[in-house]
Protein backbone atom coordinates (compact mmCIF):
# COMPACT_ATOMS: atom_id res chain seq x y z
CA UNK A 1 0.00 0.00 0.00
CA UNK A 2 2.94 2.35 0.61
CA UNK A 3 4.19 1.63 -2.91
CA UNK A 4 0.75 2.40 -4.36
CA UNK A 5 0.66 5.65 -2.41
CA UNK A 6 3.99 6.67 -3.95
CA UNK A 7 2.61 5.82 -7.38
CA UNK A 8 -0.35 8.14 -6.86
CA UNK A 9 2.03 11.08 -6.54
CA UNK A 10 3.20 10.37 -10.12
CA UNK A 11 -0.32 9.67 -11.43
CA UNK A 12 -2.31 11.87 -13.75
CA UNK A 13 -6.03 12.45 -13.81
CA UNK A 14 -7.78 11.05 -16.89
CA UNK A 15 -9.78 13.91 -18.43
CA UNK A 16 -10.16 12.57 -21.97
CA UNK A 17 -10.24 9.28 -23.82
CA UNK A 18 -7.05 7.23 -23.51
CA UNK A 19 -5.33 6.65 -26.86
CA UNK A 20 -2.97 3.75 -27.53
CA UNK A 21 -3.79 1.96 -24.25
CA UNK A 22 -6.52 -0.48 -23.24
CA UNK A 23 -8.37 -0.11 -19.96
CA UNK A 24 -9.27 -3.44 -18.34
CA UNK A 25 -12.67 -3.30 -16.72
CA UNK A 26 -12.54 -3.98 -12.97
CA UNK A 27 -13.51 -7.59 -12.22
CA UNK A 28 -14.72 -6.71 -8.73
CA UNK A 29 -18.05 -7.24 -6.99
CA UNK A 30 -18.86 -3.73 -5.80
CA UNK A 31 -21.41 -4.85 -3.22
CA UNK A 32 -18.97 -7.40 -1.79
CA UNK A 33 -16.27 -4.74 -1.70
CA UNK A 34 -18.60 -2.33 0.12
CA UNK A 35 -19.49 -5.02 2.63
CA UNK A 36 -15.79 -5.79 3.16
CA UNK A 37 -15.06 -2.09 3.72
CA UNK A 38 -17.92 -1.89 6.21
CA UNK A 39 -16.62 -4.98 7.99
CA UNK A 40 -13.11 -3.50 8.11
CA UNK A 41 -14.45 -0.18 9.40
CA UNK A 42 -16.50 -2.00 12.02
CA UNK A 43 -13.51 -4.11 13.01
CA UNK A 44 -11.31 -1.00 13.23
CA UNK A 45 -13.89 0.76 15.40
CA UNK A 46 -14.22 -2.36 17.57
CA UNK A 47 -10.42 -2.48 18.07
CA UNK A 48 -10.33 1.21 19.03
CA UNK A 49 -13.22 0.73 21.46
CA UNK A 50 -11.57 -2.35 22.94
CA UNK A 51 -8.29 -0.48 23.45
CA UNK A 52 -10.16 2.39 25.10
CA UNK A 53 -12.12 0.00 27.32
CA UNK A 54 -8.97 -1.90 28.31
CA UNK A 55 -7.24 1.37 29.18
CA UNK A 56 -10.19 2.34 31.40
CA UNK A 57 -10.23 -1.11 33.00
CA UNK A 58 -6.50 -0.93 33.69
CA UNK A 59 -6.90 2.51 35.25
CA UNK A 60 -9.91 1.35 37.29
CA UNK A 61 -8.08 -1.74 38.58
CA UNK A 62 -5.03 0.32 39.50
CA UNK A 63 -7.11 3.00 41.23
CA UNK A 64 -9.22 0.45 43.10
CA UNK A 65 -6.11 -1.37 44.31
CA UNK A 66 -4.49 1.86 45.48
CA UNK A 67 -7.64 2.86 47.35
CA UNK A 68 -7.92 -0.56 48.97
CA UNK A 69 -4.23 -0.51 49.91
CA UNK A 70 -4.74 2.93 51.42
CA UNK A 71 -7.66 1.58 53.49
CA UNK A 72 -5.57 -1.39 54.67
CA UNK A 73 -2.68 0.87 55.70
CA UNK A 74 -5.14 3.03 57.61
CA UNK A 75 -6.46 -0.09 59.35
CA UNK A 76 -2.89 -1.08 60.24
CA UNK A 77 -2.32 2.31 61.86
CA UNK A 78 -5.61 2.12 63.76
CA UNK A 79 -4.95 -1.43 64.97
CA UNK A 80 -1.45 -0.37 65.97
CA UNK A 81 -2.82 2.53 68.03
CA UNK A 82 -5.37 0.24 69.73
CA UNK A 83 -2.72 -2.27 70.71
CA UNK A 84 -0.34 0.49 71.81
CA UNK A 85 -3.01 1.78 74.19
CA UNK A 86 -3.62 -1.70 75.61
CA UNK A 87 0.12 -2.32 75.97
CA UNK A 88 0.60 1.05 77.66
CA UNK A 89 -2.15 0.17 80.15
CA UNK A 90 -0.66 -3.24 80.98
CA UNK A 91 3.04 -2.35 80.96
CA UNK A 92 3.30 -0.52 84.38
CA UNK A 93 1.80 -3.45 86.30
CA UNK A 94 4.03 -5.90 84.41
CA UNK A 95 7.15 -3.84 85.08
CA UNK A 96 6.26 -3.65 88.82
CA UNK A 97 5.87 -7.43 89.00
CA UNK A 98 9.17 -7.90 87.17
CA UNK A 99 10.98 -5.60 89.63
CA UNK A 100 9.53 -7.51 92.61
CA UNK A 101 10.51 -10.84 91.07
CA UNK A 102 14.03 -9.55 90.36
CA UNK A 103 14.40 -8.34 93.98
CA UNK A 104 13.33 -11.71 95.38
CA UNK A 105 15.67 -13.44 92.96
CA UNK A 106 18.62 -11.24 93.96
CA UNK A 107 17.85 -11.74 97.66
CA UNK A 108 17.66 -15.54 97.39
CA UNK A 109 20.84 -15.66 95.31
CA UNK A 110 22.62 -13.51 97.89
CA UNK A 111 21.46 -15.75 100.79
CA UNK A 112 22.55 -18.92 99.04
CA UNK A 113 25.82 -17.31 97.98
CA UNK A 114 26.56 -16.43 101.64
CA UNK A 115 25.89 -20.04 102.65
CA UNK A 116 28.37 -21.35 100.10
CA UNK A 117 30.87 -18.60 100.89
CA UNK A 118 30.90 -19.68 104.55
CA UNK A 119 31.65 -23.25 103.53
CA UNK A 120 34.31 -22.10 101.10
CA UNK A 121 35.82 -19.85 103.75
CA UNK A 122 36.32 -22.80 106.12
CA UNK A 123 37.80 -24.90 103.32
CA UNK A 124 40.16 -22.16 102.21
CA UNK A 125 41.18 -21.63 105.87
CA UNK A 126 42.06 -25.32 106.20
CA UNK A 127 43.95 -25.18 102.92
CA UNK A 128 45.96 -22.21 104.16
CA UNK A 129 46.88 -24.20 107.26
CA UNK A 130 48.03 -27.07 105.09
CA UNK A 131 50.05 -24.68 102.92
CA UNK A 132 51.74 -23.29 106.03
CA UNK A 133 52.45 -26.79 107.28
CA UNK A 134 53.87 -27.64 103.85
CA UNK A 135 56.07 -24.57 104.04
CA UNK A 136 57.19 -25.50 107.57
CA UNK A 137 58.07 -29.06 106.52
CA UNK A 138 60.03 -27.83 103.51
CA UNK A 139 61.96 -25.47 105.75
CA UNK A 140 62.65 -28.32 108.21
CA UNK A 141 63.88 -30.52 105.35
CA UNK A 142 66.25 -27.78 104.24
CA UNK A 143 67.58 -27.39 107.82
CA UNK A 144 68.10 -31.15 108.19
CA UNK A 145 70.03 -31.26 104.94
CA UNK A 146 72.11 -28.27 106.02
CA UNK A 147 72.90 -29.81 109.46
CA UNK A 148 73.85 -33.10 107.83
CA UNK A 149 76.20 -31.30 105.51
CA UNK A 150 77.76 -29.41 108.45
CA UNK A 151 78.20 -32.66 110.45
CA UNK A 152 80.05 -34.25 107.55
CA UNK A 153 82.33 -31.24 107.41
CA UNK A 154 83.19 -31.62 111.14
CA UNK A 155 83.21 -35.41 110.81
CA UNK A 156 80.52 -35.79 113.45
CA UNK A 157 78.83 -39.06 112.50
CA UNK A 158 76.55 -39.21 115.53
CA UNK A 159 75.14 -35.76 114.92
CA UNK A 160 74.78 -36.50 111.20
CA UNK A 161 72.84 -39.66 112.01
CA UNK A 162 70.44 -37.74 114.27
CA UNK A 163 69.62 -35.19 111.55
CA UNK A 164 69.24 -37.92 108.92
CA UNK A 165 66.62 -39.57 111.12
CA UNK A 166 64.75 -36.27 111.53
CA UNK A 167 64.88 -35.78 107.71
CA UNK A 168 63.27 -39.19 107.10
CA UNK A 169 60.53 -38.47 109.66
CA UNK A 170 59.82 -35.07 108.07
CA UNK A 171 59.62 -36.44 104.52
CA UNK A 172 57.17 -39.13 105.65
CA UNK A 173 54.68 -36.38 106.59
CA UNK A 174 54.69 -34.75 103.11
CA UNK A 175 52.58 -37.41 101.17
CA UNK A 176 49.76 -37.33 103.72
CA UNK A 177 49.89 -33.54 103.76
CA UNK A 178 49.71 -33.43 99.93
CA UNK A 179 46.77 -35.85 99.97
CA UNK A 180 44.89 -33.68 102.49
CA UNK A 181 45.54 -30.63 100.28
CA UNK A 182 44.18 -32.40 97.18
CA UNK A 183 41.09 -33.49 99.12
CA UNK A 184 40.42 -29.92 100.22
CA UNK A 185 40.87 -28.72 96.60
CA UNK A 186 38.27 -31.26 95.46
CA UNK A 187 35.88 -30.08 98.15
CA UNK A 188 36.41 -26.42 97.13
CA UNK A 189 35.70 -27.32 93.48
CA UNK A 190 32.61 -29.30 94.46
CA UNK A 191 31.24 -26.47 96.60
CA UNK A 192 31.86 -23.91 93.86
CA UNK A 193 30.06 -26.20 91.34
CA UNK A 194 27.13 -26.62 93.73
CA UNK A 195 27.00 -22.86 94.13
CA UNK A 196 26.87 -22.26 90.36
CA UNK A 197 24.23 -24.92 89.82
CA UNK A 198 21.97 -23.69 92.58
CA UNK A 199 22.29 -20.06 91.52
CA UNK A 200 21.54 -21.10 87.93
CA UNK A 201 18.50 -23.05 89.15
CA UNK A 202 17.29 -20.05 91.14
CA UNK A 203 17.70 -17.76 88.13
CA UNK A 204 15.83 -20.25 85.92
CA UNK A 205 12.94 -20.40 88.40
CA UNK A 206 12.67 -16.63 88.57
CA UNK A 207 13.01 -16.28 84.79
CA UNK A 208 9.98 -18.56 84.46
CA UNK A 209 8.13 -16.33 86.89
CA UNK A 210 9.25 -13.27 84.92
CA UNK A 211 7.98 -14.79 81.68
CA UNK A 212 4.69 -15.59 83.37
CA UNK A 213 4.45 -11.99 84.60
CA UNK A 214 5.06 -10.73 81.04
CA UNK A 215 2.55 -13.14 79.49
CA UNK A 216 -0.21 -10.59 78.97
CA UNK A 217 2.23 -8.04 77.57
CA UNK A 218 3.84 -10.59 75.21
CA UNK A 219 0.45 -11.72 73.94
CA UNK A 220 -0.57 -8.16 73.14
CA UNK A 221 2.71 -7.49 71.32
CA UNK A 222 2.42 -10.78 69.39
CA UNK A 223 -1.19 -10.03 68.45
CA UNK A 224 -0.17 -6.59 67.20
CA UNK A 225 2.67 -8.06 65.13
CA UNK A 226 0.44 -10.84 63.73
CA UNK A 227 -2.29 -8.38 62.75
CA UNK A 228 0.21 -6.07 61.06
CA UNK A 229 1.85 -8.92 59.13
CA UNK A 230 -1.52 -10.28 58.00
CA UNK A 231 -2.62 -6.87 56.73
CA UNK A 232 0.72 -6.29 54.99
CA UNK A 233 0.52 -9.74 53.40
CA UNK A 234 -2.99 -8.92 52.18
CA UNK A 235 -1.72 -5.69 50.62
CA UNK A 236 1.24 -7.43 48.97
CA UNK A 237 -1.02 -10.18 47.61
CA UNK A 238 -3.50 -7.64 46.23
CA UNK A 239 -0.79 -5.50 44.64
CA UNK A 240 0.88 -8.60 43.15
CA UNK A 241 -2.40 -9.83 41.67
CA UNK A 242 -3.14 -6.34 40.35
CA UNK A 243 0.28 -6.17 38.72
CA UNK A 244 -0.35 -9.52 36.99
CA UNK A 245 -3.77 -8.39 35.78
CA UNK A 246 -2.40 -5.06 34.50
CA UNK A 247 0.41 -6.90 32.68
CA UNK A 248 -2.13 -9.18 31.03
CA UNK A 249 -4.33 -6.23 30.05
CA UNK A 250 -1.30 -4.38 28.73
CA UNK A 251 -0.30 -7.42 26.63
CA UNK A 252 -3.83 -7.62 25.28
CA UNK A 253 -3.73 -3.90 24.44
CA UNK A 254 -0.43 -4.39 22.61
CA UNK A 255 -1.96 -7.20 20.58
CA UNK A 256 -4.97 -5.07 19.66
CA UNK A 257 -2.74 -2.08 18.81
CA UNK A 258 -0.66 -4.36 16.57
CA UNK A 259 -3.84 -5.54 14.85
CA UNK A 260 -4.98 -1.93 14.46
CA UNK A 261 -1.60 -0.93 13.02
CA UNK A 262 -1.67 -3.85 10.58
CA UNK A 263 -5.20 -2.80 9.61
CA UNK A 264 -4.00 0.75 9.04
CA UNK A 265 -1.20 -0.53 6.82
CA UNK A 266 -3.64 -2.01 4.30
CA UNK A 267 -5.14 1.45 3.73
CA UNK A 268 -3.81 4.89 2.90
CA UNK A 269 -4.60 8.44 3.97
CA UNK A 270 -7.61 9.84 2.13
CA UNK A 271 -6.41 12.72 -0.05
CA UNK A 272 -9.59 13.17 -2.09
CA UNK A 273 -13.17 13.75 -1.08
CA UNK A 274 -14.54 11.39 -3.70
CA UNK A 275 -13.58 7.79 -4.42
CA UNK A 276 -10.99 7.30 -7.16
CA UNK A 277 -10.46 4.51 -9.66
CA UNK A 278 -6.70 4.05 -10.13
CA UNK A 279 -5.32 2.49 -13.33
CA UNK A 280 -1.85 0.93 -13.15
CA UNK A 281 0.04 0.43 -16.46
CA UNK A 282 1.20 -3.07 -17.34
CA UNK A 283 2.00 -5.25 -20.37
CA UNK A 284 -0.04 -8.39 -20.97
CA UNK A 285 1.55 -11.02 -23.21
CA UNK A 286 -0.38 -14.02 -24.53
CA UNK A 287 1.34 -17.12 -25.89
CA UNK A 288 -0.91 -19.29 -28.06
CA UNK A 289 -0.24 -22.91 -29.03
CA UNK A 290 -3.08 -24.64 -30.80
CA UNK A 291 -6.13 -24.16 -28.55
CA UNK A 292 -4.17 -23.26 -25.40
CA UNK A 293 -3.20 -19.80 -24.21
CA UNK A 294 -0.68 -18.74 -21.58
CA UNK A 295 -0.74 -15.24 -20.13
CA UNK A 296 2.25 -13.38 -18.70
CA UNK A 297 2.06 -10.07 -16.84
CA UNK A 298 4.86 -7.47 -16.91
CA UNK A 299 4.11 -4.94 -14.11
CA UNK A 300 5.73 -1.47 -13.85
CA UNK A 301 9.49 -2.00 -14.00
CA UNK A 302 12.77 -0.17 -14.36
CA UNK A 303 15.52 -1.09 -16.82
CA UNK A 304 18.60 -2.59 -15.21
CA UNK A 305 22.21 -2.30 -16.29
CA UNK A 306 24.32 -4.85 -18.17
CA UNK A 307 26.77 -5.69 -15.42
CA UNK A 308 29.30 -8.53 -15.16
CA UNK A 309 26.83 -10.76 -13.26
CA UNK A 310 24.21 -10.34 -16.01
CA UNK A 311 26.76 -11.25 -18.69
CA UNK A 312 27.75 -14.38 -16.75
CA UNK A 313 24.09 -15.38 -16.51
CA UNK A 314 23.85 -15.03 -20.29
CA UNK A 315 26.93 -17.22 -20.74
CA UNK A 316 25.44 -20.00 -18.62
CA UNK A 317 22.13 -19.83 -20.45
CA UNK A 318 20.15 -18.15 -17.64
CA UNK A 319 17.38 -15.68 -18.52
CA UNK A 320 18.33 -12.03 -18.75
CA UNK A 321 14.79 -10.73 -18.52
CA UNK A 322 14.88 -10.49 -14.70
CA UNK A 323 18.03 -8.40 -14.91
CA UNK A 324 16.66 -6.29 -17.79
CA UNK A 325 13.26 -5.51 -16.27
CA UNK A 326 13.36 -5.07 -12.50
CA UNK A 327 10.03 -4.63 -10.72
CA UNK A 328 9.52 -1.26 -9.08
CA UNK A 329 7.55 -2.96 -6.34
CA UNK A 330 7.52 -6.66 -5.53
CA UNK A 331 4.25 -6.51 -3.54
CA UNK A 332 2.51 -4.65 -6.36
CA UNK A 333 3.94 -7.07 -8.96
CA UNK A 334 2.61 -9.99 -6.93
CA UNK A 335 -0.79 -8.30 -6.76
CA UNK A 336 -0.94 -7.62 -10.53
CA UNK A 337 0.07 -11.19 -11.36
CA UNK A 338 -3.24 -12.25 -9.82
CA UNK A 339 -4.93 -10.98 -13.02
CA UNK A 340 -3.88 -14.22 -14.67
CA UNK A 341 -6.26 -16.22 -12.45
CA UNK A 342 -9.54 -14.60 -13.66
CA UNK A 343 -8.22 -14.67 -17.24
CA UNK A 344 -8.00 -18.47 -16.97
CA UNK A 345 -11.22 -18.92 -15.01
CA UNK A 346 -13.65 -16.24 -16.27
CA UNK A 347 -14.38 -16.54 -20.03
CA UNK A 348 -16.23 -13.20 -20.16
CA UNK A 349 -13.34 -11.34 -18.52
CA UNK A 350 -10.87 -13.15 -20.80
CA UNK A 351 -12.84 -12.17 -23.92
CA UNK A 352 -13.16 -8.51 -22.88
CA UNK A 353 -9.45 -8.36 -22.06
CA UNK A 354 -8.46 -9.95 -25.40
CA UNK A 355 -10.74 -7.59 -27.30
CA UNK A 356 -9.26 -4.58 -25.55
CA UNK A 357 -5.72 -5.86 -26.06
CA UNK A 358 -6.31 -6.45 -29.76
CA UNK A 359 -6.97 -2.75 -30.24
CA UNK A 360 -3.63 -1.66 -28.75
CA UNK A 361 -1.38 -4.59 -29.66
CA UNK A 362 2.23 -3.39 -29.97
CA UNK A 363 2.57 -5.46 -33.16
CA UNK A 364 -0.60 -4.09 -34.68
CA UNK A 365 0.76 -1.02 -36.48
CA UNK A 366 3.78 -0.19 -38.59
CA UNK A 367 4.58 2.74 -36.32
CA UNK A 368 4.78 0.56 -33.20
CA UNK A 369 6.92 -1.98 -35.05
CA UNK A 370 9.39 0.74 -35.98
CA UNK A 371 9.59 1.71 -32.30
CA UNK A 372 10.29 -1.92 -31.44
CA UNK A 373 13.06 -2.07 -34.08
CA UNK A 374 14.58 1.06 -32.63
CA UNK A 375 14.45 -0.47 -29.16
CA UNK A 376 16.06 -3.71 -30.37
CA UNK A 377 18.88 -1.70 -31.87
CA UNK A 378 19.49 0.05 -28.54
CA UNK A 379 19.45 -3.28 -26.71
CA UNK A 380 22.02 -4.60 -29.16
CA UNK A 381 24.19 -1.56 -28.57
CA UNK A 382 24.05 -2.04 -24.78
CA UNK A 383 24.87 -5.73 -25.04
CA UNK A 384 21.55 -7.15 -23.91
CA UNK A 385 21.21 -9.19 -27.15
CA UNK A 386 23.77 -10.53 -29.58
CA UNK A 387 24.06 -9.65 -33.27
CA UNK A 388 22.45 -12.95 -34.31
CA UNK A 389 19.62 -12.46 -31.83
CA UNK A 390 19.05 -8.96 -33.19
CA UNK A 391 18.89 -10.21 -36.78
CA UNK A 392 16.52 -13.05 -35.92
CA UNK A 393 14.16 -10.78 -33.97
CA UNK A 394 14.19 -8.15 -36.69
CA UNK A 395 13.45 -10.83 -39.32
CA UNK A 396 10.53 -12.19 -37.27
CA UNK A 397 9.22 -8.67 -36.75
CA UNK A 398 9.25 -8.10 -40.51
CA UNK A 399 7.45 -11.34 -41.29
CA UNK A 400 4.78 -11.15 -38.54
CA UNK A 401 1.29 -10.53 -39.73
CA UNK A 402 -0.73 -9.67 -36.67
CA UNK A 403 -4.15 -11.19 -36.29
CA UNK A 404 -6.35 -10.48 -33.28
CA UNK A 405 -6.71 -13.56 -31.05
CA UNK A 406 -10.05 -15.34 -31.27
CA UNK A 407 -12.01 -16.38 -28.23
Amino acid sequence: MEDLTSYLADGEEIVKAVVGKALISPNIDQSATSMSLEDLSGYRKSLEEDIGSLRKIMKLVSTTTKNHSRVIRKEIREVGREFDEKIAAVRPNVMRKMRDIQKRCDREIMNRSKHYERRLRVLHKDRVKLEKEQYRLNARIERCEAEMKSSRIYDDEGRELQWRQKLRETKKKIPSLRKETEEIDRKITSVETEKKLEISKIRSQYETRTEEAQKDLRELEAAREASTRMKNRETESLEGATSDVIDQINDLMKQKRAKLESLEEIGMPRSHKNDLLVYIPLYLIVYKARQKRRYVIHPPSVIGSMGLLTKLKGVFGMTRMKSFLQHRSKPLASFLNQIVTPLNEDPVFERDTNDAGSQVNVLGTQESRECIRKGLKELRGEGWISENEHKNLDSLLSKTNYLPPTT
